[in-house]
């Protein structure tokens, strides 16, 4: 039973979002806020019946993920148990970000520091449990060098964990103390950075292992 709570977690966490929008369904008007700019004003308004499909949107997600150990050509992440963790922080992302914005739907208006604080808190997590997931073929920094190579996929990975750790907890603050025109892409550039960086490194360190000229 252990061995399959993170993935009962996960799927319960999944859920969340469509339970929170059938308790506020009744208070919705006939429209609601569908999309909203940077500064959290609503700049088009639509039927509520698109927010199921918000809602809706982590149940593929998380059966996907459950299907990714059985269909990984390398088939090591079904006995890794950091992928199970890997994928609680996805799914606690995502619900935490539809239940925001069924919310913000609700009230008018979108707090964006919200979910900066969120992608931030799910980069924190992430980077903790990508350092150890295996070579595979659906979840880390999967390249041609990092995949071709255990030494590069290991170093890419302590690399990349680093990275995400350090711009998830420099974004936390900056995604409340920043306006939120300026915070989202600042923010949003961090994290986009400290994944994008270590898929360079792997490169630069699979030419090194390689003895690749140029």
């Amino acid at each position: 039973m252990k061995k399959y709570l993170w993935f009962i977690v996960a799927g319960a966490m999944t859920l969340v979002p469509v339970v929170d929008l059938a308790l506020i369904w009744p208070q919705l008007p006939a429209q609601v806020p569908i999309h909203f700019n940077l500064a959290g004003e609503p700049d088009r308004m639509g039927s509520p019946s698109i927010l199921w499909l918000l809602a809706g949107m982590p149940v593929p997600t998380f059966l996907f993920l459950l299907l990714v150990p059985y269909i990984d050509p390398k088939k090591q992440l079904a006995i890794n148990s950091n992928y199970q963790k890997l994928v609680l922080a996805v799914m606690a992302g995502l619900a935490a970000i539809g239940i925001s914005v069924t919310h913000a739907t609700v009230v008018g208006h979108a707090d964006l520091r919200l979910t900066l604080l969120v992608l931030c808190g799910m980069w924190v997590l992430l980077g903790n449990y990508i350092v150890t997931v295996p070579p595979n073929y659906f979840a880390g920094i999967r390249t041609p060098w990092t995949l071709e190579d255990p030494v590069v996929w290991q170093h890419t990975h302590r690399v990349a964990g680093r990275a995400m750790v350090v711009a998830g907890l420099l974004g936390l603050p900056l995604s409340w103390l920043l306006p939120a025109a300026w915070g989202f892409p600042v923010v949003l550039a961090l994290l986009v950075t400290a994944t994008l960086g270590p898929t360079l490194y792997s490169y630069r360190l699979w030419r090194q292992r390689a003895n690749v000229p140029g």
